[in-house]
């Protein structure tokens, strides 16, 4: 595999450190100043290092042998996440975090040391069959190692200019995600670190002014799996360019529903003028949902006046693109949809 092409700040505070503390550390000197933080200089030679990850993508389970029992160690099989731990020299002990991010076949490292002023100081990253090298060309410090069975450790050798030391990197397991139920007017469903997930059900009301379900959306899998119809006839594009007035299968729908689109909508201002004037009343902003549930075509289709119809046009524009399709029979279509917005004097 190639090298990430990674720009590489000018901040080496704690290779340097390393560096000076290892060279300084049989001469008696007792601490030096760094960065404005006095630091104690080791009297030994010797390196420790235990990191743990926070989020490492956890997959099948190896059985670790330990006499009387055994435990189930789950096998690790991705380096993303944050690796943290403490760097041990006699004398002292560094907190560091190392987050890696694999992501379309490219590797990035940032390492911070707090105590050092290094902040997500980014590091070169290669890999050669089972080695992997985390390194810093201008500090000329690099880690290579390899990857234990369960890939739960990294074990290899620490370098820099006139130190050498054995380390190993291990991971702890991030805490189990929690799960809440949450019903409310408008919804129904689980969430997962307050993230929904499953499926959701979600609610709106009828001409009736009752509430009737709208739609059932499966958040884990993307999936619709209900969604009711209204007695609206909406433009439709059938084919390029040809539109028709008809009825739909299912409507569109923003993915969260009337909760979801709430933060949006409440963004509103009511333009100064419009204040002073107490003008109050509905702008209706009219826009096109494509068959991939994207929003495009702003326009103003009522009109209010007095710097109203520019504040609702600018808060429609930024609504996230995330609704389900319109359909009619088993096929998503284009149709033109709509969002009221009501401006009405505190």
């Amino acid at each position: 595999m190639g090298e990430c092409n990674v720009r590489i700040q000018p901040a080496l505070l704690l290779y340097h450190f390393i560096h000076f503390a290892m060279k300084t550390a049989f001469s008696g000197i007792l601490g030096f100043f760094l960065v404005g933080l006095v630091l104690p200089v080791c009297s030994q030679s010797t390196v420790r290092t235990n990191f743990s990850v926070r989020q490492p993508v956890v997959s099948t389970q190896v059985i670790v042998e330990t006499g009387a029992r055994t435990l189930l160690r789950p096998k690790v099989q991705s380096l993303n996440g944050r690796w943290k731990g403490q760097l041990v020299i006699p004398g002292h002990l560094l907190s560091l975090s190392l987050d890696i991010t694999q992501k379309d076949g490219q590797t990035t490292t940032t390492l911070d040391a707090p105590a050092t002023l290094l902040n997500h100081h980014q590091l070169l990253f290669t890999q050669q069959h089972d080695t992997l090298r985390f390194y810093d060309p201008a500090a000329q410090a690099s880690f290579t190692g390899t990857r234990s069975a369960d890939g739960s450790q990294l074990v290899g050798q620490w370098q820099q200019v006139g130190f050498s030391q054995k380390m190993a990197l291990s991971y702890e397991l991030p805490a189990a995600p929690t799960r809440t139920t949450r019903t409310t007017k408008w919804s129904s469903g689980t969430l997962e670190n307050n993230h929904p997930v499953g499926t959701w059900q979600y609610f709106r009301p009828n001409a009736k002014g009752q509430l009737e379900l709208a739609q059932v959306y499966d958040h884990s899998s993307g999936q619709v799996l209900f969604s009711s119809t209204d007695s609206l006839r909406y433009n439709v594009e059938l084919t390029p360019g040809q539109w028709i007035k008809s009825m739909l299968t299912e409507s569109p729908w923003f993915i969260g529903g009337v909760e979801a689109l709430s933060p949006y909508i409440s963004k509103l201002q009511y333009p100064a003028l419009a204040q002073q004037r107490h003008i109050e009343g509905i702008v209706t902003v009219g826009f096109t949902i494509d068959s991939q549930g994207q929003a495009s075509d702003f326009t103003v289709i009522r009109r209010l006046g007095n710097g109203c119809d520019e504040e609702a046009l600018r808060v429609a524009r930024t609504i996230p693109s995330t609704w389900t399709p319109a359909r009619v029979g088993n096929e998503a279509v284009t149709v033109r949809h709509s969002i009221s917005f009501d401006f009405r004097m505190p």
